[in-house]
């Protein structure tokens, strides 16, 4: 069945060249029913040839004259199936429309006898031309039908009560059929109306998320700092126009001297929800960060300063997972605090453990308290910050990528040492080959130290 049922697919397809919905709808249909009405008739010339031949009864057979009508029928529709396919479609309506009447008129003529029933099908031509033509092509139609059954109906030699209503059944529901081509024709303009007005909104409002993507990439790091103990790297890739992830990377010298050696302070976000909303509090997030950064050694004492503001404007289903480290070139030590954020994996001593910090998620709770937790780095040792995109990817089997196979696998490229680039990369090309071309669904964000 299949396999027919794309035959008939290929079959019916309209020309390319119809870029509007309703016109490739209107083209396939009318596809259909002539292709069918073809074959249809076809076989039925077929058969009329043979009962005509060993049959010659007229009681029994057609006779040539009708075999004829319906070979010339079965062309007609064949002529129409074949413009149906074109961008021309609709001079296949037509085609289609003169067919029906050319063989009502045709049987008529030819059978007076048995075919004053046959008058009532000068309706079907307005039925066709309401789905396929205009309102002015369906009225256009209707006068034909009118004209057309008021010479036929007294050829028949029909009484006079039989005219009236023969007449007036064809008169009913042509006009009928004509009033529903009116009525069809105006919703049909509202609907385009409709969907000119949202292809306008849509394609303003893609503008906009565009336009809001490329600020979101202004925000992050143009170039990491350059530390001779340090290889740094980052990567972020939004799921959508907009993003809720973000990370920064800047040094800093708390009063330091002049001469000794910045800290590093590194911080990666993660908006709860998706699109505009997460890209405004995105921006707001990193904005107060940035300033308390500037003021607050403790990285704890910072992620408190920012909850409290963002718990004074943030909604209750909006908040920010984050995680700030400051880490001290000199000593080798890294002070970090995480609200709410995915534990970063920590390679060293030949494995991966999770740098555990628990707090919760920055604007949920005012009067959150969260806590410094200070490790030690050695040379080779790696830090590898992430955000829930990674580790929460899906396949096509909607099988998730979790957390136990990011760590095996950043663990796995951890021991080769190729450096932090190298380190991000693996750990994204595992992830791809993981969701297997499946469409991203969150955002993803990876920043990679590691002690030279």
């Amino acid at each position: 069945m299949t396999k027919y049922r794309v035959m008939w697919n290929r079959l019916t397809t309209p020309s390319a060249a119809l870029d509007d919905a309703e016109d490739m709808r209107k083209a396939r249909l009318l596809a259909a029913l002539s292709l069918s009405l073809a074959v249809i008739l076809g076989l039925a010339g077929v058969i009329s040839i043979f009962t005509s031949i060993f049959f010659p009864d007229p009681s029994i057979s057609l006779g040539i004259v009708g075999t004829l009508l319906i070979a010339a029928t079965s062309l007609g529709f064949w002529l129409a199936y074949r413009y149906s396919t074109t961008a021309r479609y609709q001079v296949g309506a037509w085609i289609t429309i003169v067919t029906i009447y050319a063989f009502l008129t045709g049987f008529m003529l030819a059978y007076s006898l048995i075919s004053a029933s046959l008058a009532l099908g000068y309706a079907v031509p307005v039925v066709v031309a309401t789905i396929f033509l205009t309102s002015a092509g369906t009225i256009r139609v209707f006068i034909c039908t009118v004209i057309l059954s008021t010479i036929m109906l007294p050829v028949q030699g029909i009484t006079v009560v039989n005219f009236a209503v023969y007449w007036a059944i064809i008169l009913v529901v042509s006009m009928l059929t004509v009033l529903v081509a009116l009525l069809r024709e105006q919703d049909l303009v509202q609907v385009k109306r409709l969907r000119a007005l949202e292809a306008a909104e849509a394609e303003r409002l893609r503008r906009e998320l565009e336009l809001a993507r490329k600020v979101q990439m202004s925000m992050l790091p143009k170039q990491l700092p350059q530390f001779a103990t340090l290889d740094l790297a980052a990567y972020s890739q939004p799921a959508f126009e907009a993003s809720g992830d973000f990370y920064d990377v800047f040094e800093l010298q708390h009063d330091r001297g002049d001469d000794a050696l910045p800290s590093l302070g590194i911080v990666v976000c993660d908006v709860a929800g998706k699109g505009v909303s997460a890209a405004l509090v995105m921006a707001a997030t990193r904005a107060a960060i940035r300033a308390e950064v500037e003021r607050v050694i403790s990285p704890a004492a910072v992620l408190e300063k920012v909850n409290e503001l963002l718990a004074e404007s943030l909604p209750s289903e909006l908040f920010v997972t984050t995680f700030y480290g400051v880490y001290d070139p000199t000593g080798g030590s890294l002070r970090y605090a995480s609200a709410g954020h995915p534990h970063p994996f920590w390679w060293h001593g030949n494995q991966v453990t999770e740098l555990e910090n628990y707090g919760f998620p920055l604007g949920l709770v005012s009067g959150s308290q969260y806590e410094d937790v200070e490790v030690r780095l050695s040379p080779g040792e790696s830090i590898f910050i992430y955000t829930d995109g990674l580790v929460e990817a899906l396949n096509p089997r909607r099988e998730m990528y979790g957390f136990e196979t990011a760590q095996r696998n950043v663990e796995l490229h951890a021991r080769q040492n190729k450096g932090a680039d190298a380190l991000v990369q693996s750990a994204l090309r595992d992830m791809e080959d993981f969701v297997e071309g499946e469409h991203q669904q969150d955002d993803v964000t990876i920043v990679v130290m590691q002690v030279r």
